[in-house]
């Protein structure tokens, strides 16, 4: 570091945050985008001529999979690395920094159709901040400073999630389907559920048998992910079972409304134990689930597994004959919960100003510029006309994250596996089908 510069450091929120719509929206999209304001400070013990001040936005994903199976040098892998997005902000340049502690403001536009910051076995999505200085003096070394930001995003709106408005309720979806000559079913679904929170939905069980009867119902949560490269139309499956004990309903009525609960906390860590199982090319484990997400490299989808045991009586002879149970796959999309965060006080290097009146920071022009790859959309910094961000919106709708909730019910833009459920254009109705059981492996 220069001998001038004493200090340098960079303040900003550690997170950026996307709620989601309003009820009353007109569009169910996250806003488009959310400005970041930091500052940069630099704490210097005379005058310092510097050639340039920039700050840069890097959002990044890699994907770095490996058969967990296979201990050996040739385990199937898949690595890939892919930018999200990135942008460049000059501060100063060819200017003069008084003594003592100058801060320098900046913002950093981050648009709505980024993924989240998101951990998993096999993939990370992550951003970082970065500022670098260029002094002038031709064998000075370049002072770079970095840290990482979190963008988090959730479907509940500000309001719900900040507790000023009470007695929300998500919207819900009506799914139904049937097994010719046994049973019909309709559920009604909401379209997401908050991670930690209970799964709280109503089904309606009609049979199409006279002598049909049901014993016995279960219901858990199963995740599933699926690791792929952009270059390949092939991906790696993986299936996570929530380790909680499915919710049981013995002999329920039929032709009457059944409520249907199941808490997605962890009720006993202490009694999980992961372990890995291989099944018709298909992990599969017993784990904590993680939020849904869509991401270049891995695709995240939840749904609700509802187990039917159905037997058919017989008067004649009163011998039951059992048949084979109905396994459904109802989709939700699982949304993280933001925490209400406290603003930090400000903990950067502090030095007793000893500047004299004749030194004064220059003028200069903050310059941005964006670097976004061939698949993100170009926009402008610097709108200040309210029409022209509203067509901007529109324009734009299609693109952002949140499409993936639609996509969940429909067919996924990074989805690299068949569809399995059908839906109609709202994405009100849907028909649900039996799932075959190797699809969703049951775990004892």
């Amino acid at each position: 570091m220069t001998k001038k510069i004493i200090a340098v450091d960079l303040d900003f929120p550690k997170q950026v945050e996307f709620y989601g719509p309003r009820p009353n929206d007109k569009h169910s999209t996250f806003p488009k985008r959310q400005k970041l304001r930091g500052k940069l400070r630099l704490v210097t013990s005379q005058p310092t001529r510097l050639s340039i001040i920039e700050v840069r936005f890097k959002g990044s994903s890699q994907l770095y999979w490996r058969d967990p199976l296979t201990h050996s040098l040739l385990a199937n892998r898949m690595h890939a690395w892919k930018t999200i997005r990135k942008s460049k902000h000059i501060l100063l340049q060819d200017g003069t920094i008084p003594t003592g502690v100058t801060d320098l403001g900046f913002e950093i536009t981050i648009p709505g159709y980024v993924c989240p910051t998101y951990q998993a076995d096999y993939m990370n999505v992550n951003y970082i901040i970065s500022a670098k200085i260029i002094p002038v003096a031709k064998f000075a070394k370049d002072i770079e400073v970095e840290k990482t930001i979190d963008i988090r995003k959730t479907l509940m709106p500000k309001d719900i999630a900040y507790g000023m408005v009470t007695g929300y309720k998500v919207p819900r979806t009506s799914m139904h389907g049937k097994r010719n000559g046994c049973l019909s079913w309709e559920f009604k679904v909401p379209k997401w559920v908050c991670m930690g929170n209970d799964i709280e939905f109503e089904g309606v069980l009609k049979s199409l048998h006279d002598q049909l009867l049901v014993d016995m119902i279960q219901v858990d949560v199963v995740q599933e992910e699926l690791y792929h490269d952009d270059g390949s139309d092939q991906g790696r499956r993986h299936l996570t079972i929530c380790p909680n004990i499915p919710s049981t309903y013995l002999h329920p009525p039929l032709s009457c409304t059944i409520e249907f609960q199941f808490p997605l906390s962890i009720i006993d860590k202490g009694t999980l134990r992961s372990s890995v199982q291989d099944k018709n090319n298909t992990l599969v484990k017993r784990d904590v689930l993680n939020y849904s997400l869509d991401s270049p490299f891995l695709n995240v989808r939840h749904f609700i597994r509802i187990m039917i045991y159905t037997r058919y009586t017989n008067h004649h002879d009163n011998q039951d004959r059992k048949s084979p149970p109905i396994c459904l796959g109802l989709p939700i999309y699982i949304t993280e919960r933001i925490d209400m965060s406290n603003e930090l006080p400000d903990v950067l290097p502090s030095y007793r100003s000893v500047a004299r009146d004749g030194e004064r920071l220059p003028d200069y022009v903050t310059q941005s510029y964006d670097e976004d790859n061939e698949q993100q959309v170009n926009q402008d910094e610097d709108e200040d006309d309210d029409d022209e961000e509203e067509e901007e919106d529109q324009n734009r709708s299609n693109g952002c994250s949140l499409e993936f909730l639609v996509d969940t019910f429909g067919q996924s833009r990074h989805s690299r596996l068949p569809q399995r459920t059908g839906a109609d254009k709202r994405g009100k109705n849907m028909v649900i089908q039996e799932r075959r059981l190797d699809d969703f492996w049951l775990l004892k």
